[in-house]
């Protein structure tokens, strides 16, 4: 489910939300980002870019806890703003049941669902060498870091080795991620049910749902795999660490 609130205001300053944000100490000064993380910046609990709180304004609550509500109904928001224009922000809500098409993909011998149009592109690591460049906990896509994970370490599985592994390149709300997978099965369209209570502890987990063979198949959250990345150091803004805790 989507929902839509959109204003006709001035937009956001991404300018002033940067300099407040370095202000709070919550970037450094000479780091380096894209347009879309200092917007999201406005998410961060008690973030305001006022200098003063008035009754209505300036307290800094409000984005937060929007944001952590639908994390809990395991959705999302996503803000985009022009000058002059207004900002709309988009919330996106999982049905409790429904059919979705997916790219069906294993590692090791457990399934794994992909909504589809999440999938940037899959790209298989020999016959794309020029494509795929790695760097260190990166990979380099057409021209562009992009954090790089491997499902086996996170899931803690073993790998199927017979098989040549394939990156895909997944783009979520203009954020992308690669992932790691031993091997492509292909698109399906398949019911997806709720994450049941006994696997909610496993937080990459969005749905699930019974593959025809009857086994099961578990839907990927890649908005919850990109955000197990997180800046390193100021010092290597670049490098893109994996945070398991």
């Amino acid at each position: 489910m989507l929902i839509q609130i959109q204003d006709d205001g001035n937009g956001l300053n991404v300018d002033r939300i940067r300099q407040k944000a370095i202000t709070r100490g919550l970037i450094g000064a000479n780091e380096s980002l894209s347009e879309k993380e200092i917007i999201n910046l406005i998410f961060e609990p008690g973030f305001s870019t006022h200098d003063e709180a008035t009754e209505y304004s300036g307290r800094g609550v409000g984005m937060d806890v929007v944001k952590q509500k639908l994390k809990d109904l395991r959705g999302s928001i996503d803000i985009t703003t022009e000058p002059g224009l207004g900002t709309a922000f988009t919330m996106r809500l999982p049905l409790s049941l429904s059919i979705l098409h997916v790219l069906h993909v294993r590692v090791g011998s457990i399934n794994y669902l992909i909504p589809h149009n999440e999938v940037e592109q899959c790209l298989s690591e020999r016959l794309n060498s020029e494509i795929i460049q790695r760097r260190g906990f990166n990979i380099k896509y057409n021209g562009n870091l992009v954090p790089n994970l491997e499902l086996k370490e996170i899931f803690n599985l073993s790998s199927d080795d017979t098989n040549e592994p394939c990156t895909i390149v997944l783009n979520k709300n203009d954020q992308l991620i690669s992932i790691q997978v031993d091997q492509i099965v292909g698109e399906e369209q398949l019911v997806i049910k709720p994450v049941d209570e006994s696997l909610r502890s496993l937080e990459y987990l969005a749905g699930i749902s019974v593959l025809g063979n009857g086994e099961l198949a578990f839907l990927l959250d890649s908005l919850k795999l990109r955000e197990s990345f997180t800046l390193d150091t100021p010092a290597n803004p670049a490098r893109i660490v994996n945070r398991k805790s």
